[in-house]
Parts: C-alpha cells; sequence; structure tokens
C-alpha cells in the first residue's frame, strides 16, 4: 500500500511540475523550508507547520505527506496537520513551480493533551439516608487525552460513592472528591445527610383477650418506611397478667395490662390492651366409678382435671360418710 501510495505521490508531483511550466519561466522555485525542525502538537490538535519559500512571493503548488498517518495526519492543503495519538512522525514538503521542485521535512512530536480542570456539577448536596444520587463532572479542555477519574469519600458512614453514584448511609456530612487519575486535578461536593424522622408507630392490635398460658405476637409498623431510626422498645405496665419479648405476649396470670412499643429514643408509642382470664374447669374424670375394698384395706383413684389447660387444678377430696370410708388425696381407706 506504500509503495503504490509512494508511487500515486510521485505522479502528482509529476503532474504538477508539468503544469508549472505553463507559470512565469523567468522564475522557479529554488527552496522551502520549514520554519522549525521539530514541532509538537497535542493529540487532537490541529496547526500549521510554517514554511518559507525562496524566492520570495511565488505561490508553488504543495504537497504535504506524514511517514505515519496513524500518528500524524495531512489537514488540507495550507501546511495544516493534526495530532491523531501519541508518537513521532516525519512530515515532508514538495513546493513545484515554474519546472522546478524543492522539498524538506520535519519531524512532528504528538504530545498528550493534558486537563487544565475537572468541574463537579454540584459542590453542595443534602440528603435523607437511603438517597441516592448522581454526581457529574466536567473536564477541560473536552479534548483531554486522559480522562479517567477515581472517586472518594471522607466518611463511607456517612456516603459512599461508586463511579459518582452516591448513597447516603448515615446522619452526618462527608466530602464526595473526584480526581483526575496521574494529576492534582479534583474536585469535591460537600454532602450534608439528615436522617429520616420517624413520624408514628401502630400496633396490629389496639386489643387482645387472651386466656392463661397462651402467647400471641404483636406487629407493628413504622411510617414513613424510611425512617432511619427503627429501633424498638417493648414494655408491659403488669408483668403480673402479662410478659413481653421482641413482640411475643406471654399470658401469666388473670387480669389487664398494657404493653407498650415505644421507637427507642423517641416518646413516639402505641400499646395494646390485654385482657387475660383463667381457664374454667369443664368437668372432673375419675379413673374409677366405684370401687369394693376390704375392711381396713386402701385404694387409690385418680382425678383428671378437663381442660388441661384449666388455670386452677386444686382437687379437694371429700367422703360422705367418713365412718364407712375417708379419702385423703385421693387415697381411699
Amino acid at each position: 500500500i506504500m509503495k503504490v501510495f509512494k508511487l500515486f505521490s510521485l505522479l502528482v508531483v509529476f503532474a504538477m511540475v508539468l503544469s508549472s511550466c505553463k507559470e512565469d519561466e523567468s522564475r522557479s522555485i529554488e527552496s522551502i523550508s520549514f520554519h522549525q525542525k521539530v514541532f509538537e502538537v497535542k493529540v487532537g490538535e490541529t496547526v500549521r507547520l510554517g514554511y518559507r519559500v525562496e524566492p520570495s512571493g511565488l505561490s508553488p503548488s504543495i504537497v504535504m505527506e506524514s511517514s505515519n498517518s496513524r500518528i500524524v495526519s495531512v489537514v488540507g492543503e495550507n501546511g495544516s496537520v493534526r495530532g491523531v495519538s501519541r508518537g513521532n512522525a516525519i512530515v515532508s514538503i514538495t513546493g513545484i513551480y515554474g519546472g522546478a521542485v524543492a522539498s524538506d521535512a520535519c519531524e512532528v512530536r504528538v504530545v498528550d493533551q493534558e486537563a487544565t480542570s475537572i468541574t463537579l456539577a454540584e459542590h453542595d448536596k443534602e440528603l435523607y439516608v437511603g438517597d441516592e444520587c448522581v454526581l457529574s463532572y466536567s473536564i477541560v479542555p473536552d479534548n483531554a487525552t486522559s480522562k479517567s477519574v477515581v472517586w472518594s469519600t471522607t466518611d463511607d458512614g456517612v456516603v459512599t460513592v461508586t463511579d459518582g453514584r452516591v448513597k447516603a448511609v448515615g446522619a452526618g456530612e462527608a466530602n464526595v472528591i473526584v480526581a483526575l487519575v496521574g494529576s492534582q486535578l479534583a474536585d469535591t461536593c460537600k454532602i450534608k445527610v439528615s436522617a429520616v424522622a420517624v413520624k408514628s408507630i401502630t400496633l396490629s392490635e389496639q386489643e387482645s383477650k387472651s386466656y392463661v398460658g397462651e402467647t400471641f405476637t404483636l406487629d407493628y409498623v413504622i411510617l414513613p418506611e424510611n425512617a432511619t431510626n427503627k429501633t424498638v422498645v417493648w414494655h408491659s405496665d403488669n408483668e403480673r397478667v402479662a410478659t413481653i419479648d421482641s413482640g411475643v405476649v406471654s399470658a401469666v396470670g388473670a387480669g389487664t395490662a398494657n404493653i407498650v412499643v415505644t421507637v427507642l429514643g423517641t416518646t413516639i408509642k402505641d400499646s395494646c390492651k390485654v385482657e387475660v382470664s383463667n381457664v374454667d374447669v369443664a368437668d372432673i374424670r375419675l379413673s374409677e366409678s366405684s370401687v369394693t375394698i376390704e375392711k381396713g384395706r386402701r385404694c387409690t383413684v385418680v382425678a383428671e382435671v378437663l381442660p388441661a389447660n384449666a388455670t386452677v387444678k386444686t382437687i379437694e377430696w371429700s367422703s360422705s360418710n367418713i365412718s364407712v370410708a375417708t379419702v385423703n388425696d385421693g387415697v381411699i381407706v
């Protein structure tokens, strides 16, 4: 491909030489030279390489070539080149006038287009715990070669940041910093994070009836749902009637008790009135309906209280005729 390109360039020069023969034959180009032997161009930048023609006043036809167009490309016909990527390339110039040809070459060094500043779109921001936002930034100049940045936070207990996405995790203040990799350029956004205050707490039940020995669970709802503080404290105002442990109520005695749930560190609370009743005895069953024993001997009769969860299970034994038989805790004599 390079051979074809060079052949094409030679043909172009030859054609231009023939054309230049029709110009003022009394004057011919003697020399053409760049103002510098080394030029520096930034990546993405277009510059004109200054050159001088002798004798002065001529307007020769110009052909410019780059030894590596992936580093330096020739732009237009006025001696301009553009830095494509970092590196070095040789740029040659050929002038044709009056049937004569003159040429010169220079080195073009392409260097990185360094950033001059990085700026966040916001420098102060207020969030609530649980909120998220995205911080945007701009780099000047826009065609800077390196645009890689790194994010950081001065307190990850307040905010975390990943690729510019900020998440508020705790009340307080922290700075989110974006810095250009490999430079001292950076910018900062101060973020204030506030707790989401609890407005209310509501128990699943306001009144409940239970029997001694039973247990049940009280649930609760805190509003708003994204409230920061959701820690609660449970309390029973009468533990002889009902006790409470992490929302589980145990009925321990007949009577009334209030179960109270309070948001920790606040006066926001709700309560449930619990009425506890004894489990009444419905029946007593004896193991024997009748017994026959000899005088002076004894036997035992077992009594079963129903229901099994009856609150009071104390049994009193008696004999209708103690001259015939006596009984004590089910033992008949």
